[in-house]
């Protein structure tokens, strides 16, 4: 036997390096170059799949706040506006007690109209908060759910890349 890289039935035959059984085998830099692609498009997938998580939980994060803000901003809405109501309901009153027209008849359904009046505008600021606060709420639900895919789909984009480059580099070493 002849040493490494030099003679016949050697490690550095040239003829066993290029071919197998007659065809050229997978040893060429060529198909070495392809097999390296893939690996490289599929980390790249991989990578991809998992910045696009990151964002995807960010907007979910974002998304969440967004709802606590928003049921915060309508039970402020709503106490501005009982303030409100109570305030001009004291006034009524001590408008009708100064002119003597005593509490009763269409003076008092005017009042309670007004309280009537003050609680719906406080509970449709509520409902207001709370429907958009569950609209926020699904939105960082899908976000989660959307990183999850993200990261799924870059692993089966990753292996899809590898397939392909194995395909190519076989193709391209005869086999």
């Amino acid at each position: 036997m002849s040493a490494p890289g030099g003679g016949e039935g050697g490690y550095g035959n040239s003829q066993e390096a290029a071919t197998v059984n007659g065809k050229p085998s997978g040893s060429t830099l060529g198909t070495k170059m392809e097999g390296m692609s893939a690996g490289f498009d599929a980390l790249g997938a991989v990578i991809d799949g998992y910045n696009a998580a990151a964002n995807l939980k960010r907007q979910a994060s974002v998304a969440t706040a967004n709802a606590v803000a928003s049921n915060q901003n309508a039970a402020i809405v709503a106490d501005s506006i009982l303030r409100q109501g109570r305030a001009s309901l004291g006034a009524q009153s001590a408008s009708v007690a100064e002119n003597g027209l005593g509490f009763s008849g269409s003076v008092l359904d005017t009042i309670g109209q007004s309280a009537v009046n003050v609680q719906a505008d406080v509970n449709k600021a509520i409902y207001g908060g709370g429907v958009k606060a569950i609209e926020f709420q699904n939105e960082a639900s899908a976000a989660r759910a959307g990183a999850k895919n993200a990261v799924t789909g870059g692993w089966i984009a990753a292996g899809s890349k590898l397939i392909t480059g194995v395909g190519k580099a076989m193709t391209m070493g005869g086999g």
